[in-house]
């Protein structure tokens, strides 16, 4: 899954947006309103002395939900620079696992390419072949990562995914720092 949704809360650099799509869901939803009022037969002068109000609190609930966009995607995290000290699973290498590595067909799903889950912490972490706390020329994911050789390189060039140097110096400084779920 490439374009994975987190919430707004989590994530402190989200950018509200307005849908496209904003808009017809507001005019549905009006007409939804009205399709009640003449279905129920509704006394008139109640109806229309709450429809306004109603009204105005769905378009905001539906605001708040249609404009918190922080998709992530590839260019997303492509743009964000990791740290040379104090790298964050959860801040800095899981969005790039996320977008990189750990979709179906890939390193997530009911059969994950090599038996490898990368959809959390405990999965990364859980084969300290594959990541060694404080030992990154002894993590599998960083042979990978670096393609040394007699290891294929991970994600594949033709993939289009491939990682940035930031992005794998960040894996390695993380791990480095202990591999922490921080």
């Amino acid at each position: 899954m490439l374009n994975t949704k987190f919430n707004c809360s989590l994530n402190p650099n989200f950018e509200p947006a307005i849908s496209a799509n904003f808009y017809h869901i507001f005019v549905s939803v009006v007409n939804l309103l009205l399709l009640i009022k003449l279905s129920l037969n509704c006394d008139m002068k109640i109806f229309n002395k709450y429809f306004f109000i109603i009204s105005l609190i769905i378009f905001s609930v539906s605001f708040l939900f249609i404009s918190c966009d922080d998709t992530l995607t590839t260019a997303n995290v492509d743009s964000k620079i990791i740290p040379t000290s104090n790298v964050s699973f959860a801040e800095h290498i899981y969005p790039v696992l996320q977008v990189k590595c750990a979709f179906t067909g890939c390193h997530a799903g009911a059969s994950p390419a090599g038996g490898l889950d990368l959809t959390s912490w405990v999965n990364v972490t859980a084969d300290p072949n594959v990541v060694f706390p404080k030992e990154p020329n002894l993590s599998k994911l960083v042979w990978t990562i670096n393609g040394t050789a007699g290891v294929p390189e991970m994600p594949p060039r033709y993939s289009g995914l491939v990682l940035t140097q930031n992005q794998i110096q960040g894996i390695i400084t993380w791990i480095k720092e202990g591999a922490l779920n921080n």
